[in-house]
């Protein structure tokens, strides 16, 4: 899911059903899963440091946001979740409190929104939004979540009231949802004149140069390589998952596996990018194991978090050649979050099972908004062409 500029400057709760797969089982006790490097940067330390000062202040609210804001900043830039649990920690003293500050609230919808629980966010962000209707970061995070449940409307509203904030802050914001609304031609042009006349700071300016990517990406433009390159530059010596991941799935796409191991292998330990490498591994010939991966999407379901639908399709329609359990969790994942990534899985795993009617959701996704996305046409197609030869 696309990130916010955080925060402004960095960017379902469901019901967990038992997934029709038994459970990986490593061979041994013996067997490692997942290793985790502990952070001794210079910048976890300072991070380390606030959240001690807010521990030893509980319901100073100063201390809880500066330390719950570095922390989902590293978090972001490790790609290392465990900072959004101590995040979240500072902020339970204002759980049953009869008043939530707005920076708290904020922070809260920021860290539900990193872990799918969109309506919880939601409504943190709607009582933000309703006492203060201009503030910023409420307005972008409420218009990604918008536009990651295809709410283009809403999302564009929500931009819209962005303009006082900046050019570059506010046609970013748009372009997305224009251009899965049948405007992915004019939503680049604007975003690229965007860019070249209003500076906006060095988050903003990843996230419009990321966001420019994917639309060339969709309509598959000659100039989609250097864009993402484009960004890729921006980005510096600073680390950006979802940039990578998408630039990854871009090379994936045109058979360039050998750039994504030079890509990914940074972020190794996070799910997204482990799936990636073995995808490519795999485009490459080279024999792969998907248990570990299995085993660590298990615990997570396991121990009660939100599954990792989109996660778990892949698994199982990529790296463990399991159309039937892929559909299902694709399906599964696509009434979370319906991004162009989600629509493409579903088609895919529904081409694998043979099950044309599966991606019926998809194909009235986009015939009622107008989606341009040469990826999502070309799987339509090959699915209509399967559904006409059953006939």
């Amino acid at each position: 899911m696309l990130r916010t500029p955080c925060l402004l400057a960095g960017l379902l709760s469901a019901t967990v059903h038992a997934a029709p797969y038994e459970p990986y089982v490593p061979a041994t006790g013996e067997q490692v899963l997942l290793r985790v490097a502990p952070d001794d940067s210079e910048a976890a330390s300072r991070v380390r440091a606030l959240r001690e000062a807010a521990r030893a202040a509980p319901g100073d609210v100063d201390a809880a946001v500066r330390f719950a804001h570095a922390a989902i900043e590293r978090a972001r830039a490790t790609a290392d979740p465990r900072w959004y649990g101590q995040a979240e920690s500072v902020l339970v003293h204002w759980e049953d409190a009869p008043s939530t500050p707005v920076a708290i609230r904020v922070l809260r919808a920021t860290i539900a929104q990193h872990r799918h629980r969109f309506e919880q966010a939601l409504a943190e962000l709607d009582a933000v939004i309703a006492e203060q209707p201009g503030h910023p970061q409420a307005r972008v995070t409420r218009a990604v979540i918008h536009s990651v449940q295809a709410r283009y409307q809403q999302a564009l509203r929500d931009c819209a009231a962005l303009l006082r904030v900046g050019e570059l802050l506010t046609t970013t914001c748009m372009a997305t949802p224009r251009s899965l609304s049948g405007e992915a031609e004019a939503a680049l042009a604007q975003l690229d004149r965007a860019l070249a006349r209003a500076p906006g700071d060095a988050g903003t300016r990843l996230w419009a140069l990321t966001v420019a990517a994917e639309i060339a990406d969709r309509l598959n433009r000659d100039d989609a390589d250097a864009r993402y390159q484009r960004a890729l530059a921006a980005e510096g010596a600073g680390r950006n998952l979802y940039l990578k991941l998408a630039y990854a799935d871009f090379l994936l796409h045109n058979d360039r596996p050998d750039e994504v191991a030079e890509l990914l292998p940074p972020y190794g330990d996070t799910t997204e990018a482990q799936i990636r490498i073995l995808r490519a591994r795999a485009q490459q010939g080279e024999p792969v194991d998907p248990g570990p991966l299995r085993a660590r999407l298990d615990t997570i379901r396991t121990r009660g978090s939100e599954p990792h639908y989109r996660e778990e399709a892949m698994t199982a329609l990529h790296l463990e050649q399991r159309p039937a359990e892929a559909l299902w969790l694709a399906r599964e994942n696509w009434r979370q979050q319906r991004e162009p990534l989600d629509a493409l899985l579903l088609l895919q795993a529904a081409l694998s099972a043979d099950d044309p009617s599966a991606a019926a959701p998809v194909r009235r996704w986009m015939r009622d908004n107008g989606v341009q996305d040469h990826r999502l046409q070309a799987l339509r197609e090959q699915l209509a062409d399967t559904e006409e030869a059953s006939l």
